[in-house]
């Protein structure tokens, strides 16, 4: 009884948080915190999700949890990322549940809790969560005790969820395949089971002695997989081959929808790729989720298995069943080899993911100069708009990346054109000292005098933030000094106001020897 109470009592608390918040104030909240995060401000996202979370709204608790686990605008606080996505997770969130699991699964924020983890993870998987339909074929072909001891040697840091399944056990002493071998062959022993084994561990004699003697090359082993299957995941190319060439069925399927060119592909296993290819594995098919070998490739970001895989005729530009390409899958992998090769045989560089990102915004907030780079070399606009009306030159001044910055301007990005707040990439590169991007743009004529948010210039930008490098170039090109922001502040007032008294004296003493204050409002 006094548990139903005290839900019941956090269940009135969340809604009266949630109507103190009104709706248009949380959609405002919500736009002004992913705005701070484009901006790499994560202390600021991390206070405006922080009250959007508490009043119980999902999507806040699962950013909150994202930069508590990340440690970024926040202290990295595994148990704080638990209790976000947890929340999240209880009201439904499909990624949330996916944290979950893996924090139960990995003993990091919480005690390590197998059965917890199957159970979040199925929950994401029941509404279509691509990673968590791996997580859990994984998972449940993984012997607890071999998941439990993998878990132990893991260190408790953050980590980018990998699609791979548990690895292969070591390959036994000679002596001991051999004894294997003659019990199996000579006694009868072993049957369909053995070839299953062989082609796990990468028993290459065994599988040929057993495949000789007609063995069943169809029955699945407890995990569901058939020795071709079992074989390709583990990449023992020398069994693939000797299973094809038995006439074992290419186009099996695993439990969790893949074929063995699939597998093969998003494991990374070269040259079992190419012995599937070339006895005619279908470089096109698709699994439950409709992700090709391509997407399994891309997502690894193998450019050379992507260049096997598109010579024997997959499509470059075939979605999943979410609309995701490959493309987008090896900007997401970070690998630009990868994307080169897909946009060298034709991928779309103007291709936007599920929430309408565009391809070079997605590799400009991913940090990937090389990638961005590849992109727009290969036809990508200088002009396009992310998202969230944010032009593309402006996220290369957020992400600091001059290279890209130097080719968007030589295609003609507009210097000068503002994001949705009203900042330029000057004003945002000022603000982020990133002084060779600020030194690139001045070269292209990008207007130091120009206002933005609260009327600021690009030199208040700097200031506010004591970027003293920043403002030194700035000043060398003789910007005022002397003009005030909205409140009347100029920009020596505003490093003043934060603290930033060396940069306040610098810019006052500037001011002097121009003989005052020089400026408008």
């Amino acid at each position: 009884m006094a548990r139903r109470f005290t839900s019941a009592r956090a269940a009135a608390v969340v809604a009266v948080s949630l109507l103190a918040i009104a709706s248009g104030a949380r959609a405002d909240l919500a736009e002004e915190a992913r705005v701070a995060a484009r901006e790499r401000d994560f202390s600021r996202a991390a206070a405006l999700w922080t009250r959007l979370a508490e009043a119980g709204d999902h999507d806040a608790q699962y950013q909150l949890g994202s930069l508590y686990r990340a440690g970024r605008g926040v202290k990295q606080d595994p148990r704080q990322a638990f209790r976000w996505w947890l929340a999240s997770a209880e009201g439904g969130d499909a990624r949330s549940q996916f944290c979950v699991a893996g924090l139960y699964r990995d003993g990091w924020g919480t005690p390590r809790d197998r059965e917890a983890a199957l159970r979040w993870f199925r929950a994401a998987a029941a509404q279509g969560h691509a990673g968590a339909i791996e997580k859990l074929a994984e998972l449940e072909a993984a012997p607890a005790a071999a998941v439990s001891a993998a878990s132990r040697t893991r260190a408790p840091v953050a980590e980018r969820p990998r699609s791979k399944m548990p690895a292969a056990p070591e390959p036994a002493p000679a002596s001991v395949r051999a004894a294997d071998s003659a019990a199996w062959l000579a006694r009868g022993e072993g049957g369909a089971e053995a070839l299953s084994v062989a082609a796990r561990r990468g028993e290459a004699d065994i599988a040929r002695g057993l495949i000789a003697r007609g063995i069943p090359l169809e029955v699945r082993d407890e995990a569901g997989d058939t020795p071709l299957l079992a074989a390709a995941r583990n990449g023992h190319a020398e069994i693939v081959a000797a299973l094809a060439v038995a006439h074992a069925d290419l186009r099996a399927h695993a439990s969790d929808g893949r074929s063995a060119l699939s597998l093969a592909a998003g494991e990374g296993h070269t040259a079992t790729v190419r012995v599937l290819l070339e006895r005619g594995a279908d470089a096109n098919d698709r699994d439950g989720a409709r992700r090709t070998p391509l997407v399994w490739a891309a997502s690894r970001g193998s450019a050379e298995i992507a260049r096997l895989l598109i010579g024997a005729g997959a499509r470059p530009d075939d979605p999943d069943g979410d609309g995701i390409t490959p493309l987008l899958y090896a900007i997401r992998s970070g690998k630009p080899d990868a994307a080169r090769v897909l946009l060298e045989a034709g991928a779309r560089p103007e291709i936007r993911d599920e929430t309408g990102e565009p391809a070079l915004c997605l590799a400009l907030r991913g940090a990937s100069s090389g990638m961005a780079m590849a992109l727009i070399e290969h036809g990508a606009s200088s002009t396009t708009l992310c998202a969230d009306g944010t032009p593309v030159l402006a996220c290369a001044a957020a992400a600091g990346d001059a290279v890209a910055a130097h080719a968007l301007l030589a295609r003609g990005a507009p210097v000068d054109a503002p994001n949705r707040l009203g900042s330029t990439a000057l004003m945002i590169a000022a603000g982020q000292g990133h002084l060779v991007v600020v030194e690139t743009l001045l070269e292209a004529k990008a207007d130091p005098e120009a206002r933005g948010q609260r009327r600021a210039t690009a030199l208040m930008f700097a200031a506010a933030a004591g970027k003293q490098t920043v403002v030194e170039a700035l000043v060398r090109r003789e910007v005022r000094l002397g003009a005030k922001n909205e409140k009347g502040l100029t920009a020596a007032d505003l490093a003043r106001q934060g603290g930033y008294t060396e940069v306040a004296a610098y810019l006052e003493a500037e001011a002097e020897k121009s003989g005052g204050l020089l400026g408008v409002f």
